[in-house]
């Protein structure tokens, strides 16, 4: 270590102890703001080790100190190339991590390839699984690649590693992997906002969501033999967008509503409704099941759901199909 970097890391250590110099007698972690660092953090004091521990997440604080953690095991494409002779190439391989925001990220860094093992899916909850599919299905949607060192970032990185390898570096080699340092870093900025500045989503940015539960009424949703949808009364949906979505949180379509109508319950007719596509044997049944559905949602509004309430027919057009 540069005799400068020794310097540098003797005063981050003097400042580290001065921050927490008042958690000394803390052996449980305790909460810590930095007004000046804008950080929160938990921190307790370890007298084996004789130094402070600092944790951003309480879980992971407290789990140091109770010898317990998590493990979250996850297949996606490698962070490190692998080489067979002369070629150098990625690979997808198992990976794992300690938390849910490191499996997030990987998510976000490999969307085409993330992938969670049928033996390791007991390791998640439900709710974080429909969170991974849901996210890694978006950001497929909206083309988001793979992330992969660029050839021009590789062949740079080459270079200073042949110069750091040397046991003793002239002044022109320090130059040089410096020089090589900076051009790294510029192209890892420019690449960086490639890939985050995406049109696409744009796009997307006032959609909402709509998950269909039969797979029969999504199909006929699809291919236009049911192009309404009936809500509870609670404002206009003309102009709305939505994605389609099934169960199993993959995107299917988007769509807009464009006509709507206010109509009592009780004079929905049999000619609107496409009652066939949800397995019902006739009009009647439909319509007993439909009324059910809309006074569960009597929690949700201020008044109780008759024959005469006003439900909303909206007949919509499919925008684009994924």
């Amino acid at each position: 270590m540069a005799f400068f970097e020794k310097v540098k890391w003797f005063y981050y250590e003097k400042r580290r102890k001065w921050w927490y110099r008042h958690y000394k007698n803390c052996s449980l972690p305790c909460s810590y703001w930095s007004d000046k660092r804008e950080t929160f953090e938990w921190v307790y004091y370890d007298k084996d080790r004789k130094e402070f521990e600092v944790q951003n997440e309480l879980y992971e604080a407290l789990g140091n100190v109770c010898m317990t953690g998590f493990t979250y095991h996850y297949k996606s494409l490698s962070y490190f190339k692998y080489r067979e002779g002369d070629k150098e190439f990625y690979k997808v391989s198992e990976s794992h991590g300690h938390n849910f925001n490191e499996v997030v990220k990987a998510v976000y860094d490999y969307p085409e390839t993330f992938e969670i093992s049928k033996e390791f899916l007991e390791e998640y909850s439900k709710q974080e699984l429909r969170y991974l599919k849901r996210v890694q299905n978006y950001l497929r949607l909206i083309g988001l690649k793979d992330y992969q060192i660029s050839k021009e970032r590789d062949a740079i990185g080459k270079k200073w590693d042949v110069i750091s390898k040397k046991r003793k570096k002239s002044i022109l080699d320090r130059m040089k992997k410096w020089y090589y340092v900076k051009q790294e870093n510029k192209i890892m900025e420019i690449e960086k906002f490639a890939r985050f500045e995406n049109s696409k989503i744009l796009t997307y940015s006032d959609c909402l969501y709509m998950h269909i539960e039969k797979e029969s009424v999504l199909k006929a949703m699809l291919d236009g033999s049911k192009n309404y949808r009936i809500f509870r009364y609670c404002g206009s949906r003309i102009g709305k967008k939505y994605f389609l979505l099934d169960m199993e949180e993959n995107y299917h379509a988007l769509i807009e509503f464009t006509e709507e109508e206010q109509i009592p319950f009780k004079n929905l007719t049999e000619d609107r409704i496409n009652y066939k596509v949800y397995g019902d044997k006739n009009f009647k049944e439909y319509k007993e099941k439909l009324f059910k559905q809309l006074q569960e949602d009597d929690k949700f509004y201020e008044e109780k759901f008759t024959e005469n309430t006003p439900v909303l027919y909206a007949k919509f057009k499919v925008l684009e199909k994924f």
